[in-house]
């Protein structure tokens, strides 16, 4: 179907990211917000909602027309640690600012993938994305998505021909029989727009401060910037990358407005480092026939560095490293033997190469300098796990990788090998079934105000399908 028979709403929004203690960054879309911007009136919860002198009136920044009607503004003069009420047009809502002892937050990756679109009424969970309506049910604090919230490289067609679900129906934009793969501006925007029209995930986003990164398919499965370039598809990247900024609540820092990797604080007990292992990956590099090839590294150096550094300086009490891609389970669909292996796994338990490298020198920075309670969060994978590990054989676990995979995309089985054994992994839980939706699945994280961590991976109807609970090494006061 052509593309202007697409049909999306005007307004999307709002979304809340980048919170700390005293400030917000809102994003918003409106058609019809070039000339005459919307305001936004915020309060606090426990307010009167009637009494005018305790609103915050914020008048957003016009809707940018080259940014697909976007717009990003940040409200400050907040107050720490206070759930804050909304209102802006006829939409309502509540974000909550960070500086609270306890922490509790949702996390995972993967919403569309392989043609699964949003459900229709009909189906048994529910219409759209229903996990959301699982996350939203629990309130947390913020959800950091670990990437692939779109799937740009796969269409979704109104009825399936896959054949692991042929013949099922899913809601596309004014009912067109297909949803393209994206391969210019508007098909990249007409993904967000798919996606944050569907009600359960559009209003947890409008009650849930998100942070975020990006995977490979927010432009192309197993894309990196050098090797997207190398193919001839720069303007394929460059399209994707511009989309993404417009449609999500941060913005790197002046010098360097397009990074994606960060950090934020939650008080004394959480901090996030949100890696970017897409934008500075190196080539795969060619070696010996029948030889995999191996890429030297996913981080580069200067945001090696930045880790490193802020790790060290943290004075949290838990440290949560963010990559969308896993340590240990090879990734690389069909062929990454052939190919190369798309994660930090280089595929082998008797060698450890490319990334791995890389990964090495982080670990033993953590040993080295005692760094303590250090969590991976990661994705990618489409099947839910847990695993410790030991990478210099302690006899005591360094570190701690959850994976949370899939939000609403194809669940697949476990490979029979098991993880990458390069750093010592202790397998704590791992499950999934080819094309079985049932694990489908998040990740959730409570930290009280003492420092304890209760860590949760949920199913779809939001019901615990493994718990971790662990007591910090040395607690922030």
């Amino acid at each position: 179907m052509a593309k202007d028979q697409l049909v999306f709403d005007k307004v999307h929004g709002p979304l809340f990211g980048e919170v700390t203690e005293t400030s917000v960054v809102v994003w918003y879309r409106d058609e019809l917000g070039v000339q005459f911007p919307p305001v936004l009136t915020v309060w606090k919860d426990d307010d009167d909602p009637e009494d005018d002198t305790t609103k915050i009136k914020l008048k957003l920044h016009p809707m940018d027309p080259n940014a697909d009607f976007t717009s990003k503004t940040t409200l400050t003069g907040l107050t720490p640690a206070t759930l804050y009420v909304y209102e802006i047009g006829d939409r309502y809502g509540s974000f909550k600012t960070s500086g609270s002892k306890s922490v509790h937050f949702v996390f995972g990756s993967c919403i569309g993938g392989q043609g699964y679109g949003r459900y229709t009424p009909e189906h048994p969970d529910g219409p759209g994305f229903p996990i959301f309506k699982a996350m939203a049910k629990l309130e947390p604090d913020f959800i950091q998505i670990q990437g692939d919230f779109i799937y740009a490289d796969n269409p979704i067609h109104k009825v399936s021909p896959v054949p692991f679900f042929q013949g099922q129906t899913f809601q596309t934009p004014n009912n067109v029989d297909v949803l393209e793969v994206a391969t210019d501006l508007e098909s990249f925007r007409a993904r967000y727009k798919y996606n944050l029209e569907d009600e359960a995930l559009g209003d947890f986003l409008r009650n849930t401060v998100v942070f975020n990164t990006w995977d490979d398919h927010e432009i192309f499965d197993d894309f990196g910037q050098d090797r997207l370039k190398s193919q001839g598809k720069e303007d394929l990247y460059q399209h994707g990358e511009r989309v993404f900024h417009e449609y999500w609540p941060f913005e790197g820092p002046p010098e360097e407005p397009k990074r994606i990797y960060r950090k934020a604080k939650f008080g004394i007990h959480a901090e996030l480092f949100v890696l970017d292992t897409r934008s500075y990956r190196a080539l795969h590099e060619e070696h010996d026939p029948g030889v995999t090839p191996t890429m030297k590294h996913i981080l580069g150096p200067e945001q090696k560095q930045w880790l490193l550094d802020a790790l060290r300086d943290s004075t949290t009490t838990w440290k949560f490293i963010c990559t969308s891609v896993p340590l240990a389970y090879p990734t690389g669909w069909p062929r990454p033997a052939e190919t190369g292996y798309d994660g930090w796994s280089d595929g082998s338990d008797v060698s450890m190469g490319g990334p791995e490298l890389e990964l090495q020198e982080v670990l033993y920075f953590i040993q080295q300098n005692q760094i303590h309670n250090v969590m991976f969060i990661s994705g990618d994978v489409h099947f839910p796990f847990a695993i410790s590990y030991d990478p210099f054989e302690q006899g005591t676990p360094l570190f701690y990788e959850i994976g949370s995979t899939p939000f609403h995309a194809l669940c697949l089985p476990v490979p029979e090998k098991g993880p990458d054994k390069s750093f010592n992994p202790t397998t704590l839980y791992a499950d999934g079934k080819f094309a079985d939706q049932s694990f489908l699945n998040f990740g959730q994280v409570k930290i009280d105000e003492t420092g304890e961590l209760e860590f949760h991976l949920r199913n779809v109807h939001g019901d615990s399908m493994y718990e971790l609970k662990l007591t910090p090494k040395g607690v922030c006061q």
